[in-house]
């Protein structure tokens, strides 16, 4: 069985935010541009895929997701850079 779930972790000092499943991991920051890693083609988390038009539809998905629970938990990164957090 495949396991689908997206993980949602947040950092102490609430200066980034990353929605991670078995195989990707987006992560957003206040302070650099998104990053999607493929854990699986890269598991020393060194490659950017985010802009890879072939990995679209799994950056949008961690996207909504991530998004979603910012708000439903009342995330305080996501409050204070939400500007930031909002991605292209």
């Amino acid at each position: 069985m495949i396991d689908d779930r997206i993980t949602y972790f947040t950092s102490a000092n609430q200066s980034w935010m990353t929605a991670v499943t078995q195989r990707y991991k987006l992560v957003v920051s206040d302070k650099d541009k998104p990053w999607l890693i493929d854990l699986e083609k890269n598991p020393n988390e060194n490659i950017n895929f985010y802009t890879d038009p072939a990995y679209k539809k799994t950056a949008e998905k961690l996207q909504t997701e991530l998004l979603k629970q910012a708000k439903q938990y009342n995330d305080p990164a996501f409050s204070i850079h939400k500007k930031n957090f909002i991605l292209q």
